[in-house]
C-alpha cells in the first residue's frame, strides 16, 4: 500500500478523502491517484507496471491500458528483462542470503531462461554449481 501511494500527491489523496470519506488511504484511492499521476507525468507508476505483470495477458493489459489502469503491453515486455538483469547483479533481489549470513548456501543445477524481447524470444540453458 505504501509503495502504491508513494507517487501520489498528498493533496490529491486529501481531496479524494474529502470527496468520499471511504477513499481515505484505500486501494481504490491508490489506483485513482496512480492514474492521475500517470496522466500528469506521462510515466507509468509502480502500481500500473505491477498490474500489467499480474494481468499477464496481452488483451487484458491492452484493454486496461486504454483506461490508463495498467501500463502498456510493450512496457511489460521492457520491464521483465530489466528485472532479470537487476536480479543477476543483486543477490538480495533474488532473496538469497550470503553464505556468511546463514548456514544454508544456494546451489543451482539446471537453469533455463526465456526472455521476451521486442525483436523475438531469447532463451538460454546453463548448468552451474555453487559450493
Amino acid at each position: 500500500m505504501d509503495i502504491a501511494l508513494d507517487c501520489v500527491s498528498s493533496t490529491l489523496l486529501s481531496l479524494l478523502s474529502k470527496l468520499i470519506t471511504k477513499l481515505n488511504h484505500t486501494l481504490p484511492a491508490a489506483l485513482i491517484g496512480n492514474i492521475v499521476t500517470n496522466v500528469i507525468s506521462g510515466r507509468f507508476t509502480n502500481l500500473q507496471i505491477a498490474l500489467g505483470i499480474v494481468l499477464n495477458r496481452k488483451g487484458l493489459i491492452e484493454q486496461l491500458y486504454d483506461f490508463l489502469v495498467s501500463c502498456s503491453y510493450d512496457e511489460v515486455l521492457w520491464f521483465k528483462p530489466s528485472v532479470a538483469a537487476a536480479s543477476v547483479s543483486n543477490a538480495s533481489l533474488r532473496g538469497n542470503a550470503h553464505a556468511k549470513d546463514s548456514l544454508v548456501q544456494l546451489v543451482s543445477d539446471n537453469f533455463d531462461a526465456q526472455i521476451s524481447l521486442r525483436n523475438g524470444l531469447f532463451s538460454t540453458h546453463s548448468l552451474s554449481q555453487c559450493y
